[in-house]
């Protein structure tokens, strides 16, 4: 028997399993699952070693998307995963609306944001790591048969009704181009498929993600990719001004990439996901 503060003589093998229960409840209150599950989209602070990470609901290949086994995949998550395996950082992944994912990493309330275009006005909001990781080009999408042609003159195309999605940039040189007549939609899985049904009839994407879209793996595509590339972007990860990380492991982690993006682990990766951009 052991005596409690109440003086009350508690059955030994009572207190051994209360001790057990006790210790059951501290190692599940501090494993990665139960800090996934209280900590996405909150502002409370977790552990040091954990790093959020926002990406929008939708799946983005081949950047990110959640594979058959219901885990997050893709080129940008491989990559996130190296090097977070590295710094011995855990993840917690935030799926919000794009909108949210952007009002998250500008409030603090996320660490991270995997794909980001760099431009002036992003950088007074976010801080971008000290190298980009992947290039992207942003093509003009429209629907079949297409009706405009290309030429070095951008601004003609200020004179036709293009379709964006809300709260994505396109790079500095198209962010800053006087566009005429913008429709915007919500995602580019709902752009894609408003091109493929001729509801609209241009649209600006991305090549990596447009075409792998399902929908460009048909006989007949519905829809046109035109070239040249309207730009050539940088890819790059971005930090919250409010990150819970630390300066140093910041700078860690931006050695880190430094030194992954030049290892053979990464032009494999590369390889596996054939990201290379085909000549314009």
């Amino acid at each position: 028997m052991v005596a409690g503060l109440s003086g009350y003589y508690w059955p030994r093998r009572m207190v051994l399993g209360y001790r057990t229960y006790l210790f059951c409840v501290l190692l599940f209150f501090s494993t990665p699952l139960f800090t996934a599950k209280v900590f996405a989209g909150t502002g409370v602070t977790p552990p040091a070693g954990t790093l959020r990470v926002a990406i929008a609901a939708e799946d983005y290949p081949p950047f990110y998307y959640q594979n058959f086994d219901g885990e997050m995949d893709g080129f940008s998550v491989r990559v996130l995963q190296a090097l977070s395996a590295q710094l011995q950082l855990s993840l917690n992944w935030q799926r919000l609306p794009w909108n949210r994912v952007v009002h998250h990493l500008e409030m603090g309330r996320a660490d991270l944001v995997l794909v980001m275009y760099h431009s002036d006005s992003r950088s007074e909001r976010f801080l971008f790591s000290d190298i980009s990781y992947l290039q992207d080009g942003i093509v003009l999408v429209c629907y079949r048969v297409c009706k405009v042609s290309l030429s070095d003159n951008m601004a003609e195309l200020a004179d036709n009704e293009l379709a964006l999605v809300r709260g994505f940039s396109y790079g500095q040189v198209l962010d800053a181009l006087p566009l005429n007549a913008v429709t915007m939609v919500e995602s580019d899985t709902l752009l894609l498929n408003l091109l493929s049904h001729g509801r609209l009839q241009l649209g600006i994407a991305s090549y990596l993600t447009v075409s792998r879209a399902p929908l460009m793996q048909q006989q007949s595509p519905p829809l046109e990719i035109l070239l040249p590339f309207l730009a050539v972007v940088d890819i790059y990860f971005a930090f919250s001004r409010h990150s819970a990380l630390s300066l140093a492991q910041m700078q860690a982690f931006n050695q880190a990439l430094i030194d992954f993006v030049q290892s053979p682990d990464y032009r494999a990766l590369r390889a596996e996901f054939q990201l290379d951009l085909p000549d314009d």
